[in-house]
């Protein structure tokens, strides 16, 4: 999944049969649909002025127009975009890709697969291959503040960092078992988070790889996806053992977990834009959505309602200590 950072109620999905679509969480309407790749779609990432990446096992990675004007005057007439109108390039690789992310505000992205490679939009053939020792690299992710650097994770269960500038490697870490997922922190620059098959996930300062800065345990299956809350504040974690759980930053313990009896193996998990959903795909072909706060309610409060949740929410963060107040907040998670 892919949210589209210019908006709060749009985000794409790719899945097991090579179709994207996009959706609009605020109607839950499908938006648009392409028959984008030959099997799996593994990468997708929503780029500035309505444009989405996506790449896949068969190869190819696509560039898509996804203008909200155009899905406008074809969704007011009944109809969803589809097909391949949609698409404006391709590029072809070597070998399967397993992950794409863009850069910020240049026309680069890059891809990991079989190496990690970097592109640019304007050409057809990628311009550099910075990869260093993974046999295939199943997760690639451009830090969104400082723009130049890359994070990627390894099947030698290794996570490296890249700098674009240089086209060199330049931290590695090898850990234990296979890191699944990566998550940079948008409020703090050096701070990335990784899913791992151990079960658990790690907080990470780039300047210093030797230890993790906090480990979020509680799963009790590998870790497939990890994101970040654009807050900072929070993060979430999708996992093999059909859970979502919610962990604060600083936390070693999840604060609240999501689960239903249908919802199977998750595979990825994303935060909306406003940071107040959560959405989740999973094994059995569904998109869900999440509150990120399971009371909160969406409709519109007064000053004074705002006001009397927020004293609130203070009065149990001053008293959380407590016995009774600690006893219902355990029995929440």
């Amino acid at each position: 999944m892919a949210r589209d950072f210019s908006s709060t109620s749009q985000f794409a999905s790719g899945s097991g049969d090579g179709v994207i679509k996009y959706w609009n969480l605020t109607s839950r309407d499908e938006i648009a649909s392409f028959r984008a790749h030959v099997g799996m779609v593994s990468g997708l990432v929503v780029c500035k002025e309505g444009k989405m990446l996506s790449c896949g096992d068969d190869k190819t990675i696509k560039l898509w127009s996804v203008d909200s004007e155009e899905f406008d005057k074809k969704v007011g007439d009944d109809e969803i975009y589809s097909g391949s109108q949609g698409l404006i390039k391709t590029f072809v690789g070597d070998a399967a890709f397993k992950g794409i992310d863009r850069h910020r505000n240049d026309p680069i992205f890059v891809t990991g697969g079989a190496t990690i490679q970097l592109w640019d939009m304007n050409r057809s053939k990628y311009t550099s291959d910075l990869s260093w020792g993974a046999d295939n690299v199943t997760t690639v992710k451009f830090n969104q503040t400082e723009t130049n650097i890359i994070a990627s994770a390894g099947s030698d269960n290794s996570v490296v960092l890249y700098d674009v500038r240089t086209n060199t490697a330049i931290q590695k870490v090898v850990l234990s078992l296979r890191t699944n997922s990566i998550s940079w922190n948008p409020m703090e620059a050096f701070n990335f988070a990784t899913g791992s098959d151990d079960h658990n996930a790690y907080l990470w300062d780039m300047r210093n790889l030797g230890r993790s800065l906090n480990v979020y345990k509680d799963h009790v299956a590998g870790i497939m996806d990890v994101d970040f809350s654009p807050t900072g504040e929070e993060l979430v974690t999708g996992s093999y053992d059909k859970t979502i759980r919610i962990f604060k930053t600083r936390s070693g313990h999840s604060r609240d977990i999501y689960h239903t009896k249908r919802m199977q193996r998750i595979f990825c998990v994303k935060y909306s834009s406003d940071a107040r959903y959560i959405l989740s795909g999973s094994d059995d072909t569904n998109v869900r959505v999440w509150r990120a706060n399971a009371s909160d309610r969406a409709n519109i409060k007064s000053a004074r309602q705002r006001s009397k949740m927020e004293y609130d929410n203070a009065l149990k963060e001053r008293y959380k200590h407590m016995p009774e107040i600690k006893r219902i907040s355990r029995h929440l998670q």
